[in-house]
């Protein structure tokens, strides 16, 4: 559905019918009640499928899921690791030597060249590759997210301390923190376990949803929904509630808590009795 199906699909509901060519609401204002929508329903869907923290701030990294739903905004990129002495303009990753772990620092906005840097809604998982001995790459292992105040247990920790095998990772002031396994530093080169080094991070998050704009004059120019089509109509079922609430002078808690008695009709609960939608 477009951003201008969306809109008639919007003034043919919210307004008084065969009233929908009547502009009540501009069109302005559609669009911030249908981009209110969408933020609602993503959190809604995020908030359903992503794991809370797990047992002493260790998230167990659950995924998401691949759900219909968040199909368009779930995505991956893969981030240079090869750590760096003097941190450049769009290499992320700087060693760290001051501590027995070896670590590496990032700010999440080097993550990639864009010309407005990295964006996103959710970071959701990490992994990292090696280069072993050879300089052939390894499999991907998996990055264990540590809350930053369960760091320092983590670290001292004997079963949840970082192995070349399980590193922990810590974000924070819109950077990362990497922390891999005790390494032995001679002649400044790095020498972790099994002689191996970082290559690649890879980063998995949920993007931000588009901002639905509707241009009339330039139809080329509007911006879409970018969510998939049979969550559409949800979203505009919302957007009429969300309008409907403000024309009534309501409040959204107030509506929330609204029951209405499917034999009498009546709305109760909250001062509004005499209310119907």
């Amino acid at each position: 559905m477009t951003i201008a199906e969306m809109h008639v699909w919007f003034r043919q509901y919210a307004q008084q019918m065969g009233m929908q060519n009547v502009r009540a609401i501009l069109p302005e204002q559609i669009d911030i009640l249908i981009n209110t929508s969408i933020t609602d329903t993503v959190n809604q869907v995020i908030a359903k499928h992503i794991a809370v923290t797990g047992n002493r701030g260790i998230i167990d990294n659950a995924k998401l899921g691949q759900v219909n739903s968040l199909s368009y905004l779930y995505k991956v990129i893969t981030v240079n690791a090869v750590p760096l002495q003097v941190a450049e303009p769009g290499q992320p990753f700087v060693a760290d030597k001051n501590h027995s772990i070896y670590s590496q620092s990032a700010y999440i906005v080097y993550f990639t060249q864009a010309l407005n840097g990295f964006s996103y809604l959710y970071l959701v998982d990490f992994a990292i590759e090696y280069f072993d001995s050879n300089d052939n790459l390894t499999n991907w292992f998996p990055v264990r997210i540590v809350e930053d105040e369960f760091l320092a247990d983590a670290l001292n920790d004997f079963i949840l301390k970082p192995k070349v095998s399980s590193p922990i990772i810590v974000v924070h002031n819109d950077k990362v923190d990497l922390y891999i396994d005790k390494a032995t530093y001679e002649d400044d080169i790095i020498h972790l376990p099994h002689n191996v080094k970082p290559s690649r991070l890879r980063v998995s998050y949920i993007d931000k949803p588009a901002v639905v704009e509707y241009n009339k004059t330039n139809p080329s120019a509007s911006v879409d929904c970018d969510l998939p089509e049979y969550m559409h109509v949800d979203i505009l079922k919302h957007a009429v509630d969300l309008y409907r609430i403000a024309v009534n002078n309501g409040t959204y808690g107030n509506q929330q808590q609204q029951v209405q008695n499917p034999s009498t009709g009546r709305i109760a609960g909250t001062g509004n009795e005499g209310y119907q939608s």
